[in-house]
């Protein structure tokens, strides 16, 4: 999900930072376009680590820049198809929750929540389950897969499903954990008591 990786762009250096060494001008541009997606690399610039190289600058009779062919090592978020990820709730409306995994907000569509049937309550801004009564709402820890990633006017849109096994809200997941554990546990007791009577026979 995290990588290091080398970018190689042009970077457009503002007269407001001519005054400084060169290197610094341009970590300071490129710092300040953390969050930018790579539809290229299909990731999100999280973070510059150090320059690699700095080409001749170029300047562009459209505006005021000064533009540099600039090689450099960054901290990348690039999230992969079927990965298994986890992130926390920050908001919930009619149609899903977003969940914010790594640098970016997944959509968490409510008929993709679980199995059940879930109900949008717009006072709460929380959604519940029409049978077990299970909530989830804003602040909610969830383990998603991510099922789908695209981009639309330079922003990266993934879309996340909780509908498969010991996904889903971290408390829901214990609580299933607990249910399949007990339930081996009734299996195993239920064959040992029948080896038992078939040894007496």
């Amino acid at each position: 999900m995290f990588a290091n990786a080398v970018i190689g762009e042009n970077v457009a250096v503002s007269p407001e930072e001519f005054s400084y060494d060169i290197h610094k001008s341009i970590e300071n541009t490129i710092n300040k376009k953390e969050g930018t997606f790579f539809s290229d690399k299909g990731a999100v610039l999280c973070s510059f680590i150090k320059t690699i190289s700095v080409g001749n600058g170029k300047i562009n009779a459209r505006d005021a820049n000064i533009y540099y062919h600039t090689t450099y090592n960054a901290l990348i978020f690039k999230p992969w198809l079927n990965e298994v990820v986890s992130g926390e709730v920050v908001d919930c409306a009619v149609f899903g929750a977003f969940v914010r995994i790594g640098f970016v907000e997944a959509l968490l569509h409510i008929s993709q929540i679980s199995d059940e049937r879930f109900a949008f309550d717009e006072k709460n801004k929380a959604f519940i389950s029409q049978e077990s009564k299970k909530i989830l709402k804003v602040g909610d820890i969830v383990r998603a897969r991510i099922v789908s990633i695209s981009s639309q006017s330079g922003q990266m849109k993934i879309g996340i499903t909780m509908r498969q096994p010991f996904l889903g809200k971290l408390e829901w997941i214990n609580i299933d954990k607990e249910f399949a554990k007990k339930n081996k546990a009734e299996k195993t007791e239920k064959f040992e008591k029948n080896e038992k009577k078939y040894e007496k026979k």
